[in-house]
């Protein structure tokens, strides 16, 4: 049975859709333990306060999985240390179909589908470098990309999924981000003028702008159908042990309530 709840919003202006992981039902009886895992949108605009809230978790580690274009143009403003790599994100084919005359929400929802599908790919390092960081007691622990809804959305599910999280409650961790939607669009409208694309129809820019069911959906597909399940992807894409899956759960589950 799925259990409704409230995810734990950390507010900041500066700093948005921002949230902590913990308190999400999960295998056996468990829950995923407050405090330890938190999901977030670029820490790029935040204020000597919002600095001080966010230090106040005690975070460990920050693992950033925007792109060397992104960090650059957005620095992190949190004093906290981060892991990132360089590399360039696999946007190309979404910008040129947004440019295409004609292009329609449905074309492009379909291509935002085969994007959630390859970041299991273009994420591999990134995620096997936070499962491993969390193996090691790395903990409290923070990943973000710029909205923090795609890439870390993704990493969210497979993480959620990894700690036995039902998909319908993995499903409504994702959708929540649909709350931070206005604070995206700003962010997101001032990165698509840079990229010459002010003017699309508004209507063909939703499916980018928002998070669906349906692209969480081609991204547990794509694991399933070449790796079986999350644990197998885990263990055979990211080479991690069985060993490293027992740490990471003992880590981030705790027993639920027996009220």
């Amino acid at each position: 049975m799925t259990a409704s709840f409230d995810p734990r919003i950390v507010v900041l202006e500066g700093g948005f859709n921002l949230r902590d992981l913990g308190g999400l039902p999960a295998r056996e009886g468990q829950v995923v333990r407050r405090g330890q895992l938190f999901r977030s949108a670029a820490l790029s605009s935040l204020t000597e306060t919002e600095i001080a809230t966010l230090r106040a978790l005690d975070l460990k580690l920050v693992v950033d999985l925007r792109s060397t274009r992104e960090r650059l143009h957005r620095p992190s403003l949190l004093p906290v240390e981060t892991w990132a790599r360089d590399y360039d994100n696999s946007e190309a084919d979404l910008i040129r179909a947004l440019r295409e005359p004609g292009a329609t929400a449905h074309e492009i929802r379909g291509r935002m589908s085969k994007t959630y599908a390859d970041l299991i790919e273009e994420q591999a390092e990134s995620i096997s470098t936070l499962l491993r960081q969390i193996a090691q007691g790395r903990v409290p622990i923070l990943f973000h990309c710029a909205a923090g809804k795609d890439r870390t959305g993704v990493v969210a599910a497979l993480i959620l999924t990894l700690l036995g999280v039902d998909r319908k409650d993995v499903e409504a961790d994702y959708l929540h981000s649909q709350h931070a939607l206005e604070r995206i669009l700003i962010d997101a409208r001032a990165a698509l003028a840079v990229a010459g694309l002010a003017d699309i129809d508004e209507g063909v820019l939703a499916p980018v702008l928002g998070v669906e069911s349906a692209y969480l959906q081609a991204l547990f597909e794509a694991v399933e159908g070449r790796f079986g399940s999350v644990d197998g992807y885990v263990l055979d894409r990211l080479a991690l042990t069985v060993a490293d899956l027992d740490a990471i759960r003992e880590r981030l589950l705790e027993p639920g309530s027996t009220a």
